[in-house]
This record gives structure tokens, sequence and C-alpha cells, in this order.
């Protein structure tokens, strides 16, 4: 995982066609030393937010496997989003205690290849 200095992290356009699925992967890696993949902490749940609706996101779980993690977005969600409806990558960890800690791992926004 990247920390970042700035209190602004990347951000990443997806483009959105209707009536399409759209998979978001990432992958963990040691980038300051080699580049290997590095697996997900344990227990870790990383997830997308998608603000259909800002006030009640749409929450889209990820399936982490080792080093990568993938969301899969569903057609009827996709086509729900507008050309910069913003999303957030969020992974949240317990750290050994509760409450959990989530942190933002990517930001971005939709743009629609559709006219819709």
């Amino acid at each position: 995982m990247t920390d970042y200095d700035t209190p602004r992290l990347p951000t990443r356009v997806r483009t959105l066609t209707r009536n399409c699925d759209h998979k978001i992967t990432l992958r963990r890696v040691d980038a300051p030393v080699d580049g290997n993949p590095i697996d997900w902490p344990d227990g870790a749940e990383i997830y997308c937010l998608i603000d259909i609706d800002p006030k009640v996101p749409e929450r889209v779980d990820g399936v982490i496997d080792g080093s990568l993690v993938t969301m899969r977005i569903e057609s009827e969600i996709a086509d729900l989003c507008k050309d910069e409806t913003t999303y957030r990558v969020v992974i949240s960890t317990a750290a050994g205690s509760e409450p959990s800690f989530e942190q933002p791992l990517r930001l971005g926004y939709f743009e629609r290849n559709d006219g819709e």
C-alpha cells in the first residue's frame, strides 16, 4: 500500500458503457523496493463506494486473492452512473482493535462512453 505525503490521491477516470459490467482490479506491490507483489493484510476488507446517491453510496465488495483485489460492478449499478459520478476504493483493517480503520486506496470518477 502506498502512503501519499500529499493531501490528494491520484484521480482515475473509468469508462462505462451501457449494459456492460465493469471491473476494477488493484495489485499491491512493494513499489519502493523492487515492485514485487505483496499480499493484502489478513482480515482486510477492500470495497468500492460509488456515489450514485452521495447520501447512500453503493458498495461493491472486493474479492482478495493474495496481492490482487477485484471489484466487479454489475451493469445494474454501472448503468445508474452518470458522467463524473465519483467513486473511491477503500481498505478497512481492524489494526488489532476496534473500531476498524478505513483508508482510501484510489479515487476517481466515471465517464460514459455511450452518450448516456
